[in-house]
């Protein structure tokens, strides 16, 4: 065999290891071991339409939190939430921020349109934003105040 032959054999080989690797992992990828058959340990009725498969976190139901944050001004702003949880989504959002200074109105302003868009019908673990319509620090807020209802929601 010659040395153009034997790196051909060693690619093909290295090839259909590859091809190998990519379809044991695709064809597993439904496979969850961690997924818990909720019909058979759920606890709570109101859950029966879940899949199986999926693991409930959050207890169902309306969750409130408010948090006061300083803003650069030496101002100090507020942002309320209500939010409903359904087999762990937001389910409907209401979003109050209240500013003390112009800056921060123009924020919030920026703000209070956006935000039911970006996390109503998200699992409230991905609803976490950044600096949405440019505001930064009430978005750092509402991730605080979406963390709180995590914890309080914790099943």
């Amino acid at each position: 065999m010659n040395q153009t032959t034997t790196k051909a054999a060693g690619a093909l080989v290295i090839s259909a290891a590859l091809i190998l690797g990519v379809y044991l992992a695709v064809a597993t990828l439904g496979d969850d071991p961690v997924a818990v058959d909720t019909a058979s340990t759920s606890s709570q009725p109101d859950q029966a339409n879940v899949p199986t498969n999926t693991v409930i976190k959050y207890a169902d139901g309306t969750y409130s939190a408010t948090k006061t944050y300083r803003v650069p001004e030496g101002h100090t702003d507020e942002i309320s939430i209500e939010l409903s949880l359904k087999d762990d989504v937001i389910s409907s959002i209401v979003v109050d921020t209240v500013a003390t200074n112009n800056e921060s109105v123009e924020h919030q302003d920026k703000f209070d349109p956006l935000i039911v868009g970006e996390v109503e019908g998200k699992s409230l673990d991905e609803a976490d934003i950044s600096r949405l319509g440019g505001a930064s620090l009430t978005s750092s807020a509402f991730n605080d105040l979406l963390q709180a209802v995590r914890n309080e929601a914790q099943t």
